[in-house]
């Protein structure tokens, strides 16, 4: 038995030796000293002392390799080994930072944006690692503290790769070739199978109820042709790692419950998306229906024109390799993450290619032949796409301030957000607004709490966003949220059920009509604000059906394949909507006013038809 177990060691390094050396140098944060490493700190001026001993200590490195630049300490160009750069925003270092780590004159590293190579993203409070092509890590924060955290994530892989995060929580990691990434290179089969494994191993141990939208047989036949996908696309052992990549997002797509998911995407360029074709418009698609966006040439002609069907299919049929690498609850959800990021769906599932040509039928029974078009073209098409919607909260009163309406953008519990909500109903109760219109239309969530907030001021009612909810205590969520549960429930998946409770006392009671404006394009917590709005009665509701479901998954736990380093999440919690019964289980919040192609006609020539109708509606409902 002892002689096996050393055989089986042996074979594990060799088969780490052997394959490793192609993409990978598969490495373990345990027990990797970091002693060894060469450490830079780029601080500002308000960087504290405590601060910077704090990190020094828990880095534990060799002084000799240690270099301050806020005491002058330079180290020189031509470093070897691996490097760790650590920078803290607010110095004025910027032409030393990007020469040292062979990055282009115009890249930015700010709280707002970060950009470099591909990778051009904006936010609030980013933070971000990565790998550059000379082995050197650099950990970028507002804060040291954020440091450390991006650190202990990290886990020293020879990945050629950036994580980004917003206000410290996960957002986006992706990969690039040649200069800071492996997409376009191949990995081993033996890896892809390994983290096959894991994947799944994974999913049953964290999420609550795996197989809730799907049968025992389902899984059985997933398992089967995802392994048997590899094999296909493998060639002499090897597979190349955006095929690999394609297989997972199938994978997770395959639950249809909106939040587990592939995490890791790659910025797409000429060289990983040579051989694909692009539409030559952006797709738009509004409650159920698709139209053309933004184009190039005759498109331009077409915009906003309703597309039936391409090469005489339906559109969502002509989409459905994408659509089932997207994952979602329902059609609309699947086809709103397809439709946030078109140029990575098309360049990983490479639908099309270039040249290609499509024959376009219009609902006014119009019909057009294009061709698609390259990446390099489609790219600046996209740079070109209507501007994002307000982030911000919008207010305006119509007739003598009778009526008050606001648009709330999303779900987010900011203190901010909080003091203009508070303003809008302190003025309208101070003008005496009849009616209060609440428009979420596009909203897709957030936080829960700021919608039972908005409920303070309309009721006095004990409210709940959730009746309950399904917790699945895994290993990796114990170690991680409840270190001192009991080892009895490891593994269990329980149900935990809340009482309605009285709503924070707010001192604007809004006490006229109030009517809420919902469409396709509201998801997660704005589809459970919409369930407590139609549950606890505390208006109307007006539109189209939500794209999102008020019971649904969520809370997803991130997490890592060992061997090709892709990031992915797993629900391990399910939530139940208020009022709950297994009827209302896949709908999403059905309106008490439905709208229609046919109702809005009559206000075709408005800027917003929907918000014109709702506003006729509410002047009958008022008088």
């Amino acid at each position: 038995m002892k002689r096996l177990s050393i055989f089986l060691l042996i074979l594990t390094f060799f088969f780490l030796f052997l394959f490793g050396g192609k993409i990978l140098e598969v490495k373990n944060v345990v027990g990797i000293n970091l002693k060894n490493f060469t450490v830079i700190f780029d601080f500002p001026e308000g960087i504290s002392g405590d601060e910077v001993n704090y990190l020094r200590s828990y880095l534990g490195f060799n002084e000799k390799n240690f270099y301050n630049l806020k005491d002058g300490k330079f180290p020189p160009q031509n470093l070897k080994g691996t490097v760790l750069y650590f920078r803290v925003f607010g110095n004025f270092r910027e032409e030393f930072f990007k020469k040292f780590l062979n990055l282009s004159k115009n890249s930015i590293f700010s709280e707002k944006r970060i950009k470099f190579g591909d990778v051009d993203e904006k936010g609030s409070d980013l933070s971000a690692y990565f790998v550059s092509s000379n082995r050197r890590l650099c950990f970028i924060g507002k804060n040291v503290y954020d440091l450390i955290y991006m650190l202990r994530r990290f886990d020293f892989s020879n990945n050629m790769s950036c994580y980004l995060f917003d206000k410290c929580g996960f957002s986006e990691s992706f990969i690039y070739d040649e200069k800071y990434s492996y997409i376009t290179s191949y990995v081993p089969v033996y890896f892809c199978d390994m983290d096959l494994d894991y994947f799944f191993e994974k999913l049953k141990e964290v999420h609550p109820r795996l197989l809730a939208y799907i049968t025992p047989y389902d899984y059985m036949n997933l398992r089967e042709k995802l392994y048997n996908e590899v094999a296909i696309k493998s060639r002499d052992g090897y597979i190349k790692l955006k095929d690999f990549l394609h297989i997972l997002y199938y994978g997770a797509a395959f639950f249809k419950e909106g939040h587990t998911s592939i995490q890791t995407k790659y910025s797409v360029n000429e060289k990983n998306s040579k051989n694909v074709g692009f539409l030559p418009f952006l797709l738009k698609y509004v409650n159920g229906k698709f139209y053309v966006g933004e184009g190039i040439g005759d498109l331009k002609n077409f915009y906003n024109r309703e597309i039936l069907k391409v090469n005489n299919k339906p559109v969502k049929d002509f989409l459905k390799p994408i659509l089932d690498c997207c994952s979602g609850e329902k059609l609309s959800f699947k086809i709103h993450r397809f439709l946030t990021d078109e140029p990575f769906f098309f360049s990983l599932t490479e639908i099309l290619r270039p040249r290609e040509k499509l024959a376009l039928k219009f609902s006014d029974g119009k019909e057009l032949s294009i061709s698609t078009i390259g990446v390099k073209e489609y790219l600046k098409l996209w740079e070109k796409r209507e501007g994002k919607k307000s982030s911000e909260i919008i207010s305006r009163f119509y007739d003598g301030k009778r009526i008050c309406y606001f648009y709330l953008p999303e779900f987010k519990n900011s203190v901010e957000f909080r003091r203009k909500i508070k303003e809008i109903f302190k003025e309208a109760v101070k003008n005496g607004s009849k009616a209060l219109i609440i428009d979420i239309r596009g909203n897709e969530g957030g936080n829960s709490d700021l919608g039972e907030y908005i409920a303070s001021f309309l009721t006095r009612k004990k409210i709940e966003s959730f009746s309950g909810a399904e917790l699945k205590y895994s290993g990796e969520v114990i170690d991680n949220f409840f270190p001192t549960t009991p080892s009895e429930i490891k593994g269990l998946s329980l149900e935990e059920f809340e009482k309605p409770y009285s709503p924070e006392k707010v001192p604007f009671l809004f006490k006229g009509k109030v009517y809420l404006l919902i469409d396709n394009g509201v998801f997660s917590s704005a589809s459970a604000f919409s369930a407590l709005f139609k549950d606890f009665k505390l208006g109307k509701l007006i539109g189209y059906e939500t794209g999102g479901l008020p019971s649904s998954f969520g809370d997803v736990f991130p997490m890592m394949l060992p061997y090709t380093k892709i990031h992915f999440g797993v629900s391990w919690k399910r939530f139940y909507r208020p009022k709950f019964t297994p009827s209302n289980l896949r709908r999403g919040v059905i309106p008490d006013v439905k709208v229609s192609e046919k109702i809005l006609k009559k206000y075709g020539g408005e800027r917003d038809p929907f918000l014109a109708f709702v506003l006729d509606y509410v002047r009958k409902e008022i008088k």
